[in-house]
């Protein structure tokens, strides 16, 4: 993972990126095959030897720490979608490998942790993850395809919801039809009115949760707008 911050507004220098009220520094992190984010954060007054950043109470003098904004930074050219997840089992199956073209690479939530002389080998399924697209700029879809890789511990989800980005929060797509796959490799269709935003999310529970089964592993996700792939 790669971080970098840049000082903004009224610091002097002297080794203070954000060190008197109003000064800002911007924190942008990134690692390969996940979405980068950015937060900015701001220094606050301190009165009485107290301040409060977050909702906690801090001592001390000037605390650079309040959040300002947090929003995605997003990587790529034009209208490149990048791809997230809440989890990725292994270093091999990160979010990005949905969208490389390849259904013999894809995300997926399996790991196994090996057995050492403590503990015995470990490979559970999750309850439930989700898996996510962006784009630089709002986009109109009504459609998602997901290729999901079945086989082994790899199963389909026993559910998927669907959201969009609305701003401030996921709002649940409306009139949601789901074409469930048969085999491994197809596609399910998720289709649901259209909808405009930089961000859709498949929100999914695993069929076996808390098994060596119930896995899940996408090779492909697609938005598409009228049957068309939104690149």
């Amino acid at each position: 993972m790669i971080v970098q911050s840049a000082p903004q507004g009224g610091g002097q220098g002297g080794g203070r990126a954000a060190g008197r009220p109003g000064d800002r520094i911007t924190v942008t992190a990134t690692s390969p095959g996940l979405r980068g984010a950015q937060v900015t954060l701001g220094s606050v007054a301190v009165r009485g030897g107290r301040a409060t950043v977050a909702g906690a109470a801090v001592a001390g003098a000037a605390v650079a720490g309040a959040p300002v904004s947090r929003e995605p930074a997003h990587s790529g050219s034009g209208q490149e979608p990048t791809a997230d997840a809440s989890y990725s089992g292994a270093p091999g199956t990160v979010p990005a490998a949905m969208l490389d073209g390849d259904q013999s690479t894809g995300w997926s939530n399996y790991y196994h942790k090996a057995q050492t002389a403590n503990l015995l080998a470990v490979s559970v399924s999750n309850p439930s993850d989700w898996v996510a697209l962006s784009w630089p700029q709002p986009q109109s879809f009504d459609s998602a395809v997901a290729y999901f890789t079945t086989g082994g511990p790899l199963a389909l989800p026993a559910t998927i919801a669907v959201s969009y980005w609305d701003g401030r929060e996921y709002v649940p797509v409306r009139n949601l039809v789901i074409d469930w796959a048969t085999a491994s490799g197809q596609p399910i269709t998720l289709t649901f009115d259209p909808v405009r935003s930089t961000r859709l999310r498949l929100d999914m529970t695993s069929a076996a949760p808390g098994t060596g089964a119930g896995f899940l592993m996408i090779a492909e996700l697609q938005a598409r707008s009228n049957g068309v792939k939104i690149r």
